[in-house]
């Protein structure tokens, strides 16, 4: 059955229609299985670069260079691949991203509903964030510089966001909480349109026990709130518990738009790092499926 033309001109509006309500949408995708699983509720606490994008001063807990690829599935047509790399240093931990979003080729159709050619569409990203802990280890730092492309077809448009987070852990790194703003910045024109980058300001808590346990947990919490008119209010709930230091199992609710959305997921410790899956059956993509390789010495 052949398409119709108004489809073209209702995907015209992307990334703000294709890919959720508001301009860039695509700076609030969570691309890393271990968060994902955990339903996003990451902006507190020792996870490493699964914490990236969800408070830059997470980098900073751990003195070790990491290195994260993950690849998402999601709604049988688009596609996410990123990788992040971090380096610690003298004056603070240092990390690059990457990320490739895009969505399967397919065929428009003009008013007469005859073929009118192949559409294709994508973003780009390339991050760079740094964050640095107090001497005592329990207050930390972090900003993150975010540049974009975006295409739809002929169309496109470029933009730059910035993210700035706090942290604070107790001693024993058993309770943490983390304050963050995510999204300053601004992009160019797409189509005619100017749309506002999805800014936002985030709290987050976790329990987080001793990473060297043979039996261990992680239970977290963060609260969302945008700036704009589209996003409603956001919370996320998400768990961790671990077995013998080898074997993790997740779990997270997302409450959005009065519905709550679950995610499950787990990971097995290897000798160099960790593997990890995570499944969103009702991701605002469709049915979703990611997997994080993360490697340290």
């Amino acid at each position: 059955m052949k398409k119709p033309f108004k489809i073209l001109a209702f995907l015209l509006a992307w990334p703000s229609l294709a890919i959720a309500t508001a301009g860039a949408d695509f700076l609030l995708l969570d691309l890393n299985a271990k968060s994902l699983a955990q339903a996003g509720a990451m902006g507190a606490g020792s996870q490493g670069l699964s914490q990236l994008r969800h408070n830059p001063s997470s980098l900073g807990q751990f003195r070790r260079f990491e290195a994260s690829l993950t690849h998402v599935e999601a709604f049988g047509e688009w596609t996410h691949d990123l990788l992040a790399l971090e380096e610690p240093s003298s004056v603070g931990n240092f990390a690059v991203e990457f990320q490739w979003s895009r969505i399967k080729p397919f065929t428009y159709y003009d008013a007469n509903g005859d073929e009118a050619g192949t559409l294709q569409a994508g973003t780009q990203l390339l991050g760079l964030a740094w964050a640095g802990r107090s001497a005592s280890k329990q207050f930390g730092v972090g900003l993150r510089l975010k540049g974009f492309l975006s295409q739809l077809a002929e169309y496109g448009n470029w933009g730059y966001a910035i993210d700035i987070g706090l942290d604070a852990r107790s001693k024993t790194g058993l309770f943490n909480v983390a304050l963050s703003l995510h999204n300053l910045g601004e992009q160019t024109t797409f189509y005619q349109y100017r749309e506002e980058l999805p800014l936002y300001f985030c709290f987050s808590s976790a329990l987080e026990s001793d990473p060297s346990a043979q039996l261990g947990f992680r239970l977290a919490a963060d609260l969302l709130s945008f700036a704009d008119s589209y996003h409603p209010f956001e919370i996320r709930l998400g768990g961790q518990a671990s077995v013998l230091k080898l074997l993790q199992l997740r779990a997270g609710m997302r409450f959005q738009s009065s519905q709550w959305s679950p995610s499950f997921g787990g990971g097995i410790k290897l000798k160099f790092g960790e593997i990890s899956y995570a499944l969103m059956p009702d991701n605002f993509l469709g049915l979703t499926h990611a997997l994080t390789l993360e490697v340290w010495p």
